[in-house]
């Protein structure tokens, strides 16, 4: 075994032996720790991050109604997922303390693979409200529904809902207006019940008339305005 002498401190002027063998063992250990920095990056690769669609909502776990994820009134909230396999979501709302008039449009739209059925109930007394099955997407409730809404949503579709998605919206809207005739005819006259038939004018002793004639004078509906039909039969 041959040995090296190296000199370490000019000061002390001691040489130092150093074997061979351990110097090699010195340079191999050096150079494994020089690698290891890089082996280290190439491992701390970053995944790529799954969908919306392919993970769990951010309203899980809402699986019971204490666990009720709430939802934002005259918004589009979503989208949700029926993930894990055989989830099933429950969301609140709260539609007011009085009745204002307005009515609850609730709007679930799902994705094609979804079989989406919704159940609303009372929150207090959980009496149920209403249901949307599909193909059906909405409902409206009653105008004099306030306080806290659950809805209960499930997919009745068989395959794993992966890749699909739903969302919920609600919003109070007007009431439809009321169609009412009487502001065609004119004031001071009072407007026919509807279906009611205009009297026929009567012919005078000895007056003739042709067959076109006659037939444009038979009873008519009463209809108000320019929708009142003439010569035929609505």
């Amino acid at each position: 075994m041959y040995r090296t002498t190296i000199p370490i401190s000019l000061a002390r002027r001691r040489p130092v032996v150093v074997r061979r063998g351990a110097l090699l063992m010195a340079l191999l250990i050096a150079v494994l720790v020089a690698c290891m920095p890089h082996r280290a990056a190439a491992q701390s690769t970053p995944t790529p991050t799954a969908r919306a669609d392919e993970r769990p909502d951010a309203c899980e776990p809402n699986d019971t109604p204490a666990q009720a994820c709430r939802l934002t009134l005259d918004a589009v909230n979503g989208p949700f997922t029926f993930l894990p396999e055989g989830d099933h979501d429950y969301y609140s709302i709260f539609l007011g303390a009085q009745p204002d008039g307005l009515i609850p449009t609730i709007t679930v739209r799902a994705t094609g693979g979804l079989d989406v059925l919704t159940t609303v109930t009372r929150a207090d007394t959980g009496s149920r409200l209403a249901i949307i099955a599909s193909p059906a997407i909405s409902l409206s409730l009653a105008a004099d529904v306030t306080g806290w809404v659950i809805l209960r949503v499930e997919n009745r579709a068989g395959a794993i809902a992966s890749g699909q998605s739903y969302r919920i919206e609600v919003r109070k809207t007007l009431p439809p207006r009321r169609s009412d005739h009487r502001h065609a005819w004119p004031r001071g006259v009072d407007a026919p019940r509807a279906g009611a038939r205009c009297p026929r004018k009567q012919l005078q002793p000895g007056d003739r008339r042709s067959h076109r004639r006659r037939r444009a004078l038979r009873p008519q509906l009463c209809l108000p305005g320019a929708q009142r039909l003439r010569g035929r039969r609505p």
